[in-house]
């Protein structure tokens, strides 16, 4: 990022450069022919850093505005001539909008009568609202156009993308031109922490890396959002349909929400105020009784109005729409569209890409902490779990600190745990000290918890994955184990013991009885795997030391 920035530095201040030469040259030279082979190379080299400050700059020139974009040229004539045709020229155009976004509200399949077919309504008023036929709106909004266009899909060969990289570019100015779609079916669908998140100035629009040996780059918000979800996500997740008729209405309505960002803003908002009246009036949701894709792409077509400035803008739009204010404030408190808000402001990774979702703004970041990847304040939740084997040390202190300053930043919990769960080392002196030290530190847990408080689940749980067939009782001597481990070599218990005979040996060890002495629980995972924890680790074994909180209680951890 810093190097991409002085790039664009070093250029800016060339092409200023150049163009204090040309303009020298022509004040100086008063002879045409000469000032024009002066100037000329001049010129031809200043257009050509404007283009690689334009490549490096994500397609903006130096002036802020899309490479190659003419300027608008001024009509000449008295001035009441131009306001005459500047009002005429914007009746034309919310005319011609109006037309344009009913015709694409039909074709999606969300108007009941053809456009074309119908009487189009005077010049310069908005479309009314009207009543919906199974819940469907009947119109979209009269709207100037916005020249927005599909994705640039040019020179995608260079981008060579990981599996699952998502990169955006950081100069986007709104929500509307980030993959909140993409990022907010990843949170909803729970394959988020699988997508690796960059900011790039280079890139034109919004792309993510195929999975796969193929690879491939997909571009686009929506086309990546349903990429995630007919690959990557797992089946029955929060946002799959289960019949081709869910799919058709979902589609429709996704149709309907893309049309609209072809539209300005402000009048985005009000055409999907008008049609949510309607649609949602003895509904919660656009499609079913859950949230879909469609409410997230509706949702983004209206701004994605989660941070506390989009959502006031918003809602000062909606104030006279009940139905429409009631559905946006229900999608905006989504803790998933949320997190998908802060990993689209966070991706450019500056200090302060932070989104705020109440006025009450958040302590600036101590100097040399950084944002935590998509934290929503007040749903943050870290822990410190200390074993009560020993005293505090140095790195103890700092792992307490940490959890603790970013519980507090982010208005959320911290959980002190004590994971006691080997009584031949732990002692209740030990305990004591910590919670003692933890005071000096002026550490203070929202929650204090013991693993020990749960030995009996934790048997559940163990019992559950033996009748699954996921753990199988081991009497291999602990050198022998090790050294099977290290050459990947399988337990003769592991693909011959039945899960009725290792359940009976498991309640053999936790009797505490001799013969259960001989014997261990071990996870079966994968004894091919390069990293060795994961070659069948041991989770459970007897100890018949007495606990110094259940006493005897239990006799195998």
């Amino acid at each position: 990022m810093e190097a991409i920035k002085k790039n664009l530095e070093t250029l800016k201040a060339e092409i200023e450069a150049v163009g204090t030469k040309i303009t020298t040259a022509k004040k100086d030279i008063s002879d045409k022919d000469e000032a024009k082979k002066v100037t000329g190379p001049l010129i031809t080299k200043l257009l050509e850093l404007k283009a690689r400050f334009a490549e490096a700059n994500g397609g903006i020139g130096v002036d802020g505005k899309p490479a190659g974009a003419k300027k608008e040229k001024k009509k000449p004539g008295p001035v009441a001539n131009a306001v005459a045709n500047a009002e005429n020229a914007a009746k034309k155009a919310a005319k011609k909008a109006e037309k344009a976004a009913k015709k694409a509200a039909y074709k999606a399949g969300l108007m009941k009568e053809d456009p074309d077919a119908a009487p189009a309504p005077a010049a310069g008023q908005g479309a009314k609202p009207a009543a919906a036929a199974g819940g469907k709106p009947k119109q979209a909004p009269a709207a100037a156009p916005k020249n927005r266009g599909p994705p640039r899909l040019t020179n995608l060969s260079k981008f060579k993308l990981s599996p699952l990289q998502l990169v955006l570019n950081p100069n986007a100015s709104s929500m509307r031109e980030r993959p909140v779609i993409a990022l907010a079916t990843a949170c909803l669908a729970d394959v988020d922490i699988d997508l690796s998140i960059t900011a790039d100035h280079r890139v034109p629009s919004p792309m993510m890396g195929m999975t796969g040996s193929s690879g491939g780059v997909i571009v686009g918000d929506l086309a990546m959002a349903r990429y995630l979800l007919e690959a990557v996500a797992p089946e029955g997740n929060a946002l799959a349909t289960s019949s081709a008729n869910e799919r058709a209405e979902q589609n429709a309505w996704i149709e309907y929400a893309q049309s609209l960002t072809q539209l300005d803003q402000e009048q985005a908002v009000k055409g999907i105020a008008m049609t949510l009246e309607h649609a949602l009036a003895k509904r919660t949701y656009l499609c079913g009784n859950k949230i879909t894709l469609a409410d997230v792409a509706l949702f983004a077509a209206l701004g994605f109005p989660c941070a506390i400035g989009d959502k006031i803008r918003v809602s000062e739009a909606l104030k006279d729409f009940t139905v429409a204010s009631r559905w946006t404030n229900m999608m905006a408190a989504h803790p998933a569209l949320k997190k998908a808000t802060q990993l689209a402001i966070g991706a450019s990774g500056a200090t302060d890409a932070e989104a705020q979702f109440t006025e009450e703004k958040l302590e600036p970041l101590v100097t040399g902490m950084n944002l935590l990847e998509g934290a929503i304040p007040g749903q943050v939740v870290t822990r410190f779990p200390p074993e009560p084997s020993g005293y505090l040390h140095v790195g103890h202190a700092k792992a307490c600190l940490l959890n603790d300053y970013y519980a507090r930043r982010y208005k959320g919990r911290l959980i002190i745990r004590f994971d006691d769960t080997n009584p031949s080392k732990e002692k209740e002196e030990y305990q004591e000290s910590i919670l003692q030290d933890l005071t000096t530190l002026g550490v203070k847990g929202s929650v204090l918890t013991y693993t020990s408080d749960y030995i009996g689940a934790i048997q559940q749980y163990a019992l559950s994955m033996i009748s699954k067939g996921q753990a199988y009782m081991d009497d291999t001597p602990q050198e022998q184990m090790k050294e099977e481990r290290a050459n990947r070599v399988e337990s003769k218990y592991r693909n011959t013991q039945t899960p009725e005979e290792a359940k009976a040996l498991f309640e053999e060890m936790c009797s505490g009885s001799d013969e259960g002495a001989r014997w261990c629980l071990r996870a079966k995972i994968d004894m091919s795997s390069d990293n060795g924890t994961m070659r069948d680790p041991v989770l459970y074994r007897q100890n018949l030391t007495p606990h110094h909180r259940t006493g005897t209680t239990y006799k195998a951890y």
